[in-house]
């Protein structure tokens, strides 16, 4: 086996993340207008010879800050008093659409939910004497999702149109019977199994982590035996576990809805077992002692878990022939104590543990003053390889701020506290038991003010608005004046909301602030920020609810607003930026299928500024590939295929695609030149083609999936597996830094270390081990580069030896040695490049901020103000394992 060591640390590469979005909501001044039912959207054309709307015909939009022409009427939706309400009939289509029992009831329930100017509404359906089903007295002019849940049909979602004041609207909700399934849960004896956890559950597509189809949760009775309906139909599979027993799954591979499925039989075994004995020092049986099996490296959260006996003896049974690690836990009945033992198996077997009182740490908890502070909670977590450990807490005394925390087991442990009135510590503490170093001295900041008066961007003051920030929040007064009471210290962010304007975010992002200092003169002024409008193309315009998401163009974080009745959207107060805007195609059924309804295209926003876009234009998606992905000759059915932009940096893919059954694809795209394709199971294993389209608005491109495999193990020096540890693989030709799917591919290494990648084209590629969402990892960043996976055969086992991973706090200070908060640092290994876990952390109020996990070798450490710019370096030698504090890195400008 070909052993590699990390004497050269190269640069490093992100593992794919799923794609996702977060931070959903409504900004301030989204309109929020919904769309009136069979009214068409303006096209193109129309949209470049609009006025501003709030100019045009006296029409304005319900973000206007100056509110509607004189003389119109404005009633609130849901007003009983002034609104005389809608009524939403509900149509039933499809196969069950007559069924019998296909009426609001137990069993049944239809539920319509709406929203408008920020109130939330729900309606329960009701059924006439007549069999009509309907919504009866709905606010008016609020759009409305029709939601079914019942036993033995597939759960809908679906859009229904805006209701008027006193007339009926029609909405159609498929009703169709999903799946049956009833069958028992027996042992490897064929006895029954009560109470099993039975999950039958069907994938739409092969990649789990994106889009499950309907999963149904129920229990075996008595006799075993279990029964579910209204799955959707798909690839079915039934999975049960139960306590002492190895899970049990069976695939009934591809059924169809309606289908009655009996007599499925899942099976348990006790699989091999784990035995001991659970004693105190002096040979006394620790009865009651709490034991817990676990696989090496994975938490005790998730343990299999028993009670030792009278005699102090344990047995756990359903595990695998894998290695695994016990840990046992009873009080001292003579201290207030927990006394731990912990032993490492390298399989199934017997064990004797012998409980001991752990590692004592001693410290004191102090504000910035040096003043005690008493009754704070002190935690220690255990990290990396801890053994045999759970977090242990404690609280600081009352007049000296002194702390002991008892029985720390042995490995790395993360040390914080916290107390009222005081923020957090500024990187905490990470301590090696046995303990090495001298009492800890945990440092809390005080809490600090800020007042002040908020403006507008003409300078004149703000009532009534709301001011965010450093954990606090306050409303302005008629002046414009707010207080801030128990802010954290640092750079604090400042947020307002509640403005009767959609403004744009401060001027000065954020304020200093000092532990316990009290500032009384803040200015915050707000900007005028930008104005996106948008209008739906013709062709795309429904007449029922449309909703659509803008989100940063290098960003996660959606607003969502929703059309109106004349097919147009808007948000205010935008802060200036590119941004993406799109049909809003999380809330699809099926995630790919969505995906391609979104039609997201890119606008530019400027201060006090309007963009205008168009969505849904058939000509801004010209370009449609096709073709087919096959393996060794065979088309290959449900793969997934992205297809990205590869200048972006961004794992945002231009399309999403699924192959048939004849493993066909087509994708519309919106430009022609370099793109890349990537196709596989999920996204932990994409194949990547790289094609230079044409300009033709047809074109095929069939893919053939490469056979090359790449295998090796993640071990320690001396020589012990690294279990769970994230994997990841990119090509060469992949950008260093690059997150698109293809780039990149990722494995977590099993119980005995292992890895495997399967369908890689030939080629140089860089692994990489750790460093990825393990902030706390105690096994360092390791990188190799130039891994071959040659034309033909598999490539040479590779071993990566996973070093200790050094901890380095470093503090970015001004010319005079004072701190700068709110810094952006990361760490270039051997002045290279940034890695994920490196880059980009913020210092905090005293300008420390800590990484973990480094590799031994030369780091780089870079400070980088808020537009970007490099204010600070330098450069420092780290050793396996070593502990370094307060590396200074001097930032000119601050």
């Amino acid at each position: 086996m070909r052993r590699i060591l990390p004497i050269a640390i190269a640069a490093a590469l992100a593992a794919a993340a799923a794609i996702h979005l977060t931070g959903e909501g409504t900004a301030p001044g989204v309109d929020v207008d919904r769309a009136d039912a069979g009214t068409p959207g303006p096209d193109a054309a129309a949209l470049a010879d609009v006025e501003d709307p709030d100019a045009a015909a006296g029409r304005r939009d319900a973000t206007d800050p100056s509110g509607p022409p004189a003389g119109t009427d404005v009633v609130a939706a849901g007003s009983a008093a002034e609104d005389p309400g809608g009524r939403l009939v509900v149509r039933f289509t499809g196969s069950a659409a007559r069924a019998a029992d296909a009426a609001p009831g137990d069993g049944f329930r239809l539920v319509a939910r709406g929203r408008a100017e920020g109130d939330a509404f729900e309606r329960e359906a009701v059924a006439g004497d007549d069999g009509e089903v309907a919504f009866e007295d709905l606010p008016s002019e609020t759009a409305w999702r029709v939601v079914l849940t019942a036993d033995r049909f597939i759960d809908r979602n679906v859009p229904a149109p805006l209701v008027a004041p006193g007339e009926v609207a029609l909405v159609e909700v498929p009703l169709e019977r999903g799946l049956e399934i009833s069958g028992r849960v027996v042992d490897d004896a064929g006895a029954p199994v009560p109470d099993a956890r039975v999950s039958v559950s069907t994938w739409r597509h092969f990649d789990a982590a994106l889009m499950p189809g309907r999963n149904a949760v129920t229990h075996s009775d008595g006799e075993g035996r279990f029964e579910a309906a209204g799955v959707e139909g798909g690839e079915l599979s039934v999975r049960a576990t139960a306590e002492g027993y190895r899970r049990g799954a069976i695939d009934l591979g591809r059924r169809a809805n309606g289908e009655s499925i009996t007599d499925v039989v899942v099976r348990l075994d006790r699989g091999a077992s784990v035995t001991g004995t659970v004693a105190w020092p002096d040979g006394a049986p620790a009865a009651g002692a709490e034991v817990r099996v676990a696989a090496p490296g994975r938490t005790w959260a998730r343990a299999h878990r028993t009670e030792a006996d009278d005699e102090g003896r344990f047995e756990v049974t359903g595990l695998s022939d894998a290695a695994w690690r016990v840990g046992a836990w009873l009080e001292h009945p003579d201290e207030s104590a927990t006394w731990r033992a912990a032993a490492e198996l390298p399989g199934p077997g017997d064990v004797r543990l012998v409980l001991e009182r752990g590692a004592a740490l001693a410290g004191v908890v102090v504000d910035d003053a040096g003043e005690p502070i008493g009754w704070a909670t002190v935690s220690a977590k255990p990290v990396g390889r801890a053994s045999g450990t759970e977090p242990v807490r404690a609280r600081s005394d009352r007049e000296s701020g002194a702390f002991a925390l008892e029985g720390l087991g042995p490995g790395e442990w993360d040390v914080t506290a916290a107390a009222r009135e005081h923020g957090d510590p500024a990187s905490g503490a990470r301590i090696r038991v046995p303990l090495e170093d001298d009492p800890l001295r945990i440092v809390l900041p005080r809490h600090g003010a800020i007042a002040g008066v908020l403006l507008d961007p003409t300078g004149a003051p703000i009532a009534g608005a709301t001011v965010a920030g450093g954990g606090a929040t306050s409303d302005t007064d008629d002046d414009g004046r707010f207080a801030l009471d128990g802010v954290a210290a640092g750079a604090v962010e400042l947020e307002v909301s509640g403005t009767a304007v959609a403004y744009g975010p401060p001027r000065e992002p954020s304020i200093a602030l000092g532990p316990g200092e009290r500032i009384t003169d803040a200015t915050v002024q707000l900007t005028r920020g930008g104005r996106i409008l948008g209008e739906v193309h013709a062709s795309s315009f429904s007449g029922t609810e449309i909703s659509v998401l803008r989100r940063p163009h290098d960003g996660y974080e959606t607003v969502r607003a929703t059309v109106d009745a004349e097919g147009r959207f808007a948000y205010e107060g935008v802060p200036p930026g590119r941004y993406r805007v799109s049909f809003d195609w999380m809330a699809q059924g099926d995630w790919v299928e969505g995906y391609k309804v979104r039609r997201e295209v890119f606008v530019d926003v400027a201060e006090g500024e309007t963009a205008r876009v168009v969505l849904g234009d058939p000509g801004a998606y010209p370009i449609v590939v096709t073709g087919v992905v096959r393996d060794g000759g065979e088309p290959q059915e449900g793969l997934l295929m992205y297809v990205f932009d590869p200048s972006e940096s961004q794992n945002q893919p231009l399309m999403v695609a699924r192959t048939d059954v004849d493993g066909r694809y087509e994708v519309a795209l919106p430009r022609s030149g370099p793109t890349l394709f990537t196709v596989g199971e999920g996204q932990q294993q994409q194949a990547r083609y790289l094609h230079d389209l044409s300009d033709e608005p047809l074109q095929r491109i069939d893919l053939d999936l490469p056979g090359g495999t790449l295998q090796g193990r993640v071990v320690h020096e001396d020589g012990s597996p690294v279990t769970t540890r994230l994997v990841v693989l990119a090509h060469e030709d992949a950008a260093v830094g690059s997150v698109q799917l293809g780039d990149v591919q990722f494995r977590v290494s099993g119980p005995d270390g292992a890895f495997r990648f399967d369908r890689l084209h030939p080629g140089r590629y860089r692994l990489r081990s750790g460093g990825y969402l393990q902030q706390n990892s105690t096994d360092a960043l390791l990188v190799v580069e130039d891994v071959i996976v040659p034309e033909e055969g598999e490539a040479a086992p590779v071993e990566l030896v996973a070093p200790d991973g050094a901890v380095l706090v470093v503090r970015a200070v001004d010319g005079a040695g004072d701190p700068v908060p709110g810094a952006a640092v990361e760490v270039l290994l051997d002045g290279k490049w940034p890695t994920v876990l490196f880059r980009a952390m913020s210092t905090a109020y005293d300008g420390t901020v800590r990484f973990t996990g480094l590799p031994p070798g030369t780091a780089a450490l870079v400070v980088r103000d808020r537009a970007g710019e490099e204010v600070g370096r330098a450069e420092v030698e780290v050793a396996a394992g070593a502990r370094r504090h307060a590396i200074d890195v001097v930032c000119r400008g601050s």
